[in-house]
């Protein structure tokens, strides 16, 4: 008995740490996209997170501590755009992962995924 219960407990925190919501490392997860903010570059995205933790780990800063940046000239700008748009209108929680934009330093996203 004592078994089972041990291992249902371990199932259900490690459920609880992987819904957390926050940004760290390389980036947010179980966040709300706030802010797509579009210009000539590309989209400036904003998170429920805080972005300033991201960069120390990757050595890439935020534009203003608080926007990623998908470029307009990423592969697959338009596709990954669209889900960002999706993510905010439908209100549902996503991952987005970033990397290091060698030319300006900035948080450039590399990946979104849509949460349920």
């Amino acid at each position: 008995m004592k078994k089972y219960l041990l291992t249902t407990v371990m199932i259900f925190g490690a459920m609880t740490i992987s819904t957390q919501a926050g940004c760290a490392g390389k980036g947010c997860t179980n966040i709300n996209i706030t802010t797509l903010y579009v210009n000539k570059t590309g989209t400036y995205v904003g998170t429920s997170g805080r972005e300033g933790d991201v960069g120390d780990y990757i050595h890439c800063k935020p534009l203003n501590g608080k926007y990623f940046l998908l470029k307009k000239n990423h592969p697959n700008y338009e596709i990954m755009h669209s889900t960002l748009l999706a993510t905010q209108i439908s209100g549902k929680k996503a991952t987005v992962k970033v990397e290091l934009d060698k030319n300006s330093s900035l948080c450039q996203v590399a990946y979104i995924t849509i949460n349920n």
